[in-house]
């Protein structure tokens, strides 16, 4: 059901007062839905930290990559008239800056990479994702990042900082209301 709200929000510009409701909610429920996912997933621990990362930087950041460059390049034909005058300057801010990308949309893929890879590090090097205290922890952090001073487009840090308690507060719902398997 979020998969199709956001397809409709992204496509139904002419329906304002819904767009505006929906983007209150549909990005949040993605990244708790990806900390609800993540809090039980025991692909780290099987297949080791590096192991893990690679394979999410894969699955991630591949689709980033070609379909940022992929449009980037008819994009700057229409609004330059021809490719004279290309900044390969411009080319990495598209892929560092997500949120100035071509449309701009792709920004939670980097976003949810920084996510795994703070809460992979954190899992695989302490022992406090196994209980609630730990949760609760990662809550806790995820409130002071968001609330920090710190501003930045740069990797979609801004995005982050939002995204980063949202996953948190996913996995605290999932250790708190539902009880673990295996």
């Amino acid at each position: 059901v979020a998969i199709i709200l956001m397809v409709i929000g992204h496509s139904a510009c002419s329906l304002p007062y819904f767009t505006q409701t929906l983007y209150m909610f549909h990005m949040p429920l993605f990244f708790f839905a990806a900390g609800f996912l993540f809090r039980e997933s025991n692909q780290r621990r099987q297949l080791g930290f590096g192991i893990w990362y690679s394979r999410k930087m894969w699955r991630l950041m591949l689709p980033y990559v070609v379909l940022s460059l992929g449009a980037l390049v008819p994009k700057y034909y229409i609004e330059h008239g021809s490719f004279t005058g290309f900044n390969p300057v411009y080319l990495l801010q598209v892929l560092l800056i997500p949120r100035i990308g071509v449309w701009g949309h792709f920004w939670f893929l980097p976003v949810l990479l920084l996510v795994y890879l703070v809460f992979g590090l954190v899992r695989a090097f302490t022992s406090w994702f196994d209980n609630l205290k730990g949760i609760v922890m990662a809550c806790i952090i995820g409130v002071l990042l968001y609330f920090l001073p710190v501003s930045s487009a740069w990797l979609a840090f801004d995005d982050f900082k939002e995204a980063i308690l949202y996953v948190a507060v996913g996995m605290l719902i999932r250790t708190h209301f539902f009880k673990q398997s295996g």
